[in-house]
């Protein structure tokens, strides 16, 4: 980068003195020069810039220097740098400084004293921190490259050159600040910083306020600038990304700079993925039509940033931007109305300080006596029993045809869950509900959600909503809702009866999107649109996007939604979904009932998260593997599935078990559909139906699909990688009744939770998931019912990364009467006694010897030395 035609221009500086030495022929840390500088990157121009010597590149032989600002860093050779001290003598100071594009903001006196670096300076490797602090002046203390603050340098150039020419651009935000140092190293300029993050860094260089992610604590017009450094792709859906631009706008009074990784070739997105699977990219026109749509689209400054290297093995390489826009005075007028956007409801998650028990986003009674009177106790208009009395299906005072809909769908008895949960939710409380899988919690929260509707006829519009984590459990919930009414969901409607003016919608992605727009819209009542009211079951993502679609329009869907749902909410909870669900949560009516539910809970993980979507404190219904009421963290199994667990803890390659695995998947299924007990405990104890295998990839599952087929075994598959089509016609064969249909479904977790599959007789875990409770819910998809009886049948191998599953295993099969195999128990007691399992300490790591910082250098940015996305910290 550095001319050949034009020597750089330098001078040395000694640290005891004040005077130049300008014949000195040797190079040392804190060696202050002028370099010309020819192929800049995007934020710099051709011409003179300052450097200070850091290091020497072991690799390259040449010496590191850091750009004035020390933002960026370059290599220069020893001959170019002594090139520039013999030009300097025929070049006065003032006119470097007049030439110069930059000029640094630390002056010669700022320095520190005499380092002693042992050793000739082309001899001596990177500097060690301790160095590093030593050579830098004080402001610049601590700052390591190699990190954000350097790829973020051109955004910062233009805040620092903004901050030089207007002397009333002074505070800044800076969003996602983990530890601090951006803020930090702001604070070096002399502006005024404030760092937001969701989360209190446990080792803060700054001061960080923890925020709830979605609306600035800062008072409108309140700052000058509002930064997002490589945060926005972090947001699950782009709703999130949308939310904090305009709460910037709000905030801002000039600048919000943006920077962010905008791929555009395959490799691109293919590394994106290697930084945040789950994350939300855009590439560059993504990022511009969104910044239209806000009416953001006054672009003072943007362009391409580094990169990454493309030939090191680091899965880093993406085209990267950044963007400066300037807020206009009317920015929050024009743009499109958002709930709570600016000065409304505050986000659906986090209590108010003063008031622990009261949700932020609920209102007081009196400011919505509409849903007071929705939300009312209606237990007596529905129910005649007393208080602590069991009751049946026939007490209740259900209209005609949701009491035929419930004994066509077979239920005849109030399973324990039911019993507990209709009558709370029919006084109107916030619930909390955790039962085994197969206990019927779809139905404990659809009758009283139907039942509150029907007893609020002047409502029109969507009532209730069911968010869901699958595609196929969204369809199934829908399904159930619209067999109590003794509907379907593409049918029409008549006006003539209060319950046939209900109906119950499903949304999800991969389906027709204009056809769940009209579904959002107006439910199924196609003939008669805004004359009924219907419940929504909807996957978290698609019901995000079709609502952002809606709002632009000037409509807000869910502004009516009384009753919100979540089922398998923990699992929600737990995947990082909280934002999305709190996007859904704070466009429903500021006054309504949440209910929660699902077979496994624990409380340290989800409680207080779930807590904070309720109105008040909701009441925690906990049924117990025997049917009753229990505390605590549950992960509730049913008894009657019978559980075999078979270890495979050879010594052998992963490809040798991985065949052997399929061997035994083959030999058991062979005989069970021969009727024969084989080594199965007792096979045959229960008649084989269908077999549900579960695999913990999409890959695996289609070659164990393929592996079986070549024996002879036909099976189907279905994940998340296949067309929605395709999943709903397997799903469909595999369900069916006909005598050629498959036995054998492999399926990864889209199916493993919540899921109902009829004639499921025999579960088999190929390879065990991550954790116990996907494993209670896997295994439930069998043994569903009352009465249900079922089989599962676990491959377990022991993982280092997963070193106290195995215990988690055997208290599991404790706790539910299962036999436990003798190989499990002491796998188990060996990882208690430290023969197995001892982690390996990130010091211990052998690090990669291509030229990357050290461990230290990098600090907290980047862990071990690796990208820190590599590497679960």
């Amino acid at each position: 980068g550095i001319s050949g035609d034009i020597p750089a221009m330098g001078r040395a500086y000694w640290y005891s003195g004040s005077d130049w030495n300008d014949g000195y022929s040797e190079v040392w840390p804190g060696t202050v020069f002028y370099a010309y500088v020819e192929d800049p990157l995007a934020w710099q121009r051709t011409g003179w810039y300052q450097f200070i010597i850091a290091g020497w590149e072991q690799a390259a032989q040449k010496y590191e220097a850091w750009e004035a600002t020390g933002l960026h860093t370059r290599l220069f050779s020893h001959a170019e740098v002594l090139r520039g001290v013999t030009r300097f003598k025929q070049c006065s100071h003032d006119q470097l400084e007049r030439e110069a594009r930059m000029v640094a903001w630390w002056e010669p006196d700022d320095l520190r004293g005499p380092v002693d670096v042992g050793q000739r300076a082309w001899a001596w490797k990177r500097a060690r921190p301790d160095r590093r602090d030593a050579v830098f002046p004080t402001r610049v203390k601590g700052f390591k490259p190699h990190g954000t603050l350097e790829m973020a340098g051109p955004m910062l150039f233009h805040l620092h050159s903004r901050s030089r020419h207007d002397e009333s651009f002074k505070r800044v935000v800076d969003v996602g600040a983990g530890t601090g140092r951006m803020a930090s190293w702001l604070t070096t300029w002399g502006l005024e910083a404030i760092a937001l993050d969701v989360v209190k860094p446990q080792t803060p260089e700054f001061e960080v306020t923890e925020f709830d992610g979605r609306t600035l604590p800062l008072e409108d017009k309140s700052v000058d600038c509002v930064i997002f450094s490589f945060v926005l792709h972090h947001c699950r859906h782009f709703e999130v990304q949308r939310a904090l631009l305009m709460e910037a706008a709000r905030v801002s009074r000039q600048w919000i700079a943006i920077i962010e990784d905008t791929p555009q070739e395959a490799i691109h997105w293919k590394n994106t993925k290697g930084h945040d699977r789950l994350g939300t990219f855009n590439s560059w026109s993504d990022w511009m039509g969104l910044f239209k749509k806000l009416r953001l689209d006054h672009v003072v400054h943007s362009g391409d940033v580094w990169a990454g290297s493309k030939s090191r093995p680091s899965p880093y390489f993406c085209k990267r931007a950044y963007f400066i826009l300037e807020v206009q005075a009317d920015a929050l007028s024009r743009g499109p109305t958002l709930r709570g956007a600016s000065g409304g409801a505050l986000p659906a998650r986090g209590y108010a300080a003063e008031a622990p028990r009261q949700c932020r986003g609920c209102v007081e009674a009196a400011d919505d006596p509409e849903g007071v009177a929705i939300l009312r106790d209606i237990k007596a208009d529905w129910m005649d029993t007393e208080a602590n009395v069991p009751w049946t299906y026939e007490q209740l005072k259900l209209p005609q045809t949701i009491a035929q809909g419930l004994k066509s769908q077979g239920f005849h008895t109030p399973s324990p869950i039911q019993r507990e949960a209709v009558p709370l939710a029919l006084e109107g409380h916030d619930l909390v509900g955790v039962a085994a899988t197969g206990s019927g919690k779809t139905l404990a929260y659809l009758l009283p959600m139907l039942l509150r509707l029907l007893s609020t006829p002047s409502h029109h519009g969507p009532f209730g909503l069911v968010l869901l984590p699958t595609r196929e459990l969204a369809m199934q919930v829908a399904a159930c809702g619209n067999a109590l009414l003794g509907k379907d969901e593409d049918s029409g409607f008549g006006v003539d009866d209060l319950e046939q003016r209900i109906s119950v919608v499903s949304i999800w992605g991969g389906g027709s999107r204009p056809e769940q727009q009209k579904h959002l819209r107006y439910g199924s009542h196609r003939d008669a649109p805004g004359s009924g009211s219907w419940i929504v079951c909807a996957a978290p993502g698609r019901l995000l996007d079709l609502i952002c679609a809606e709002e632009e329009e000037g409509r807000e869907p869910l502004a009516s939604v009384r009753v919100l749902v979540l089922d398998e909410g923990d699992r929600m909870l737990e995947e990082g979904l909280g934002d999305q669900l709190d996007g859904i949560a704070l466009r429903t009516a500021h006054m309504r009932q949440t209910l929660f539910f699902s077979a496994t809970w624990r409380e340290e993980k989800v409680g207080e998260q779930a807590r904070r979507f309720c109105r008040h404190t909701p009441v925690v219904i906990q049924i117990g593997e025997n049917g009753t009421m229990q505390e605590g963290s549950v992960s509730a199994c049913p008894r009657n599935i019978r559980q075999i667990v078979e270890v495979f803890d050879d010594d052998e390659s992963e490809e040798k078990r991985e065949e052997r695995k399929l061997a035994r998947l083959l030999e058991l299924l062979s005989a069970l559909e021969q009727g024969t007990s084989e080594e199965t405990g007792d096979a045959k104890c229960v008649a084989f139906g269908k077999a549900l295998v579960f695999c913990t990839t999409k890959k695996l599952a289609d070659t164990v699909v393929a592996q079986l087929a070549d024996r002879g075994c036909e099976a189907l598959s279905l994940h998340g990688g296949k067309a929605q089509q395709e999943r709903n016609y397997n799903l469909e064969r595999f369900t069916s009744s006909e005598e050629q249909a498959p036995n054998v479904l492999v399926a990864t977790d889209v199916l493993g939770r919540g899921i109902d599959l009829p004639n499921v007789t025999h579960v088999f875990v190929f390879d065990m998931p991550g954790c116990i409770d996907d494993y209670i819910h896997r295994i439930g998809r069998t043994a569903r019912g009352m009465d249900g009886q079922g089989q599962a049948i676990c491959f377990f191998e022991y993982a280092d990364c997963l070193p106290n599953l195995a215990e988690d295993l055997v208290t599991h099969l404790e706790v539910t009467e299962q036999p436990v195999p003798p190989e499990l128990k002491r796998i188990a007691e060996e990882v208690a006694e430290g023969g197995r399992g001892r982690r390996v300490k990130k010091e211990e790591l052998e690090l990669p010897t291509y030229g990357l910082a050290t461990a230290d250098e990098l600090g907290v940015w980047h862990a071990s030395g690796y990208r820190s996305w590599m590497f679960d910290s």
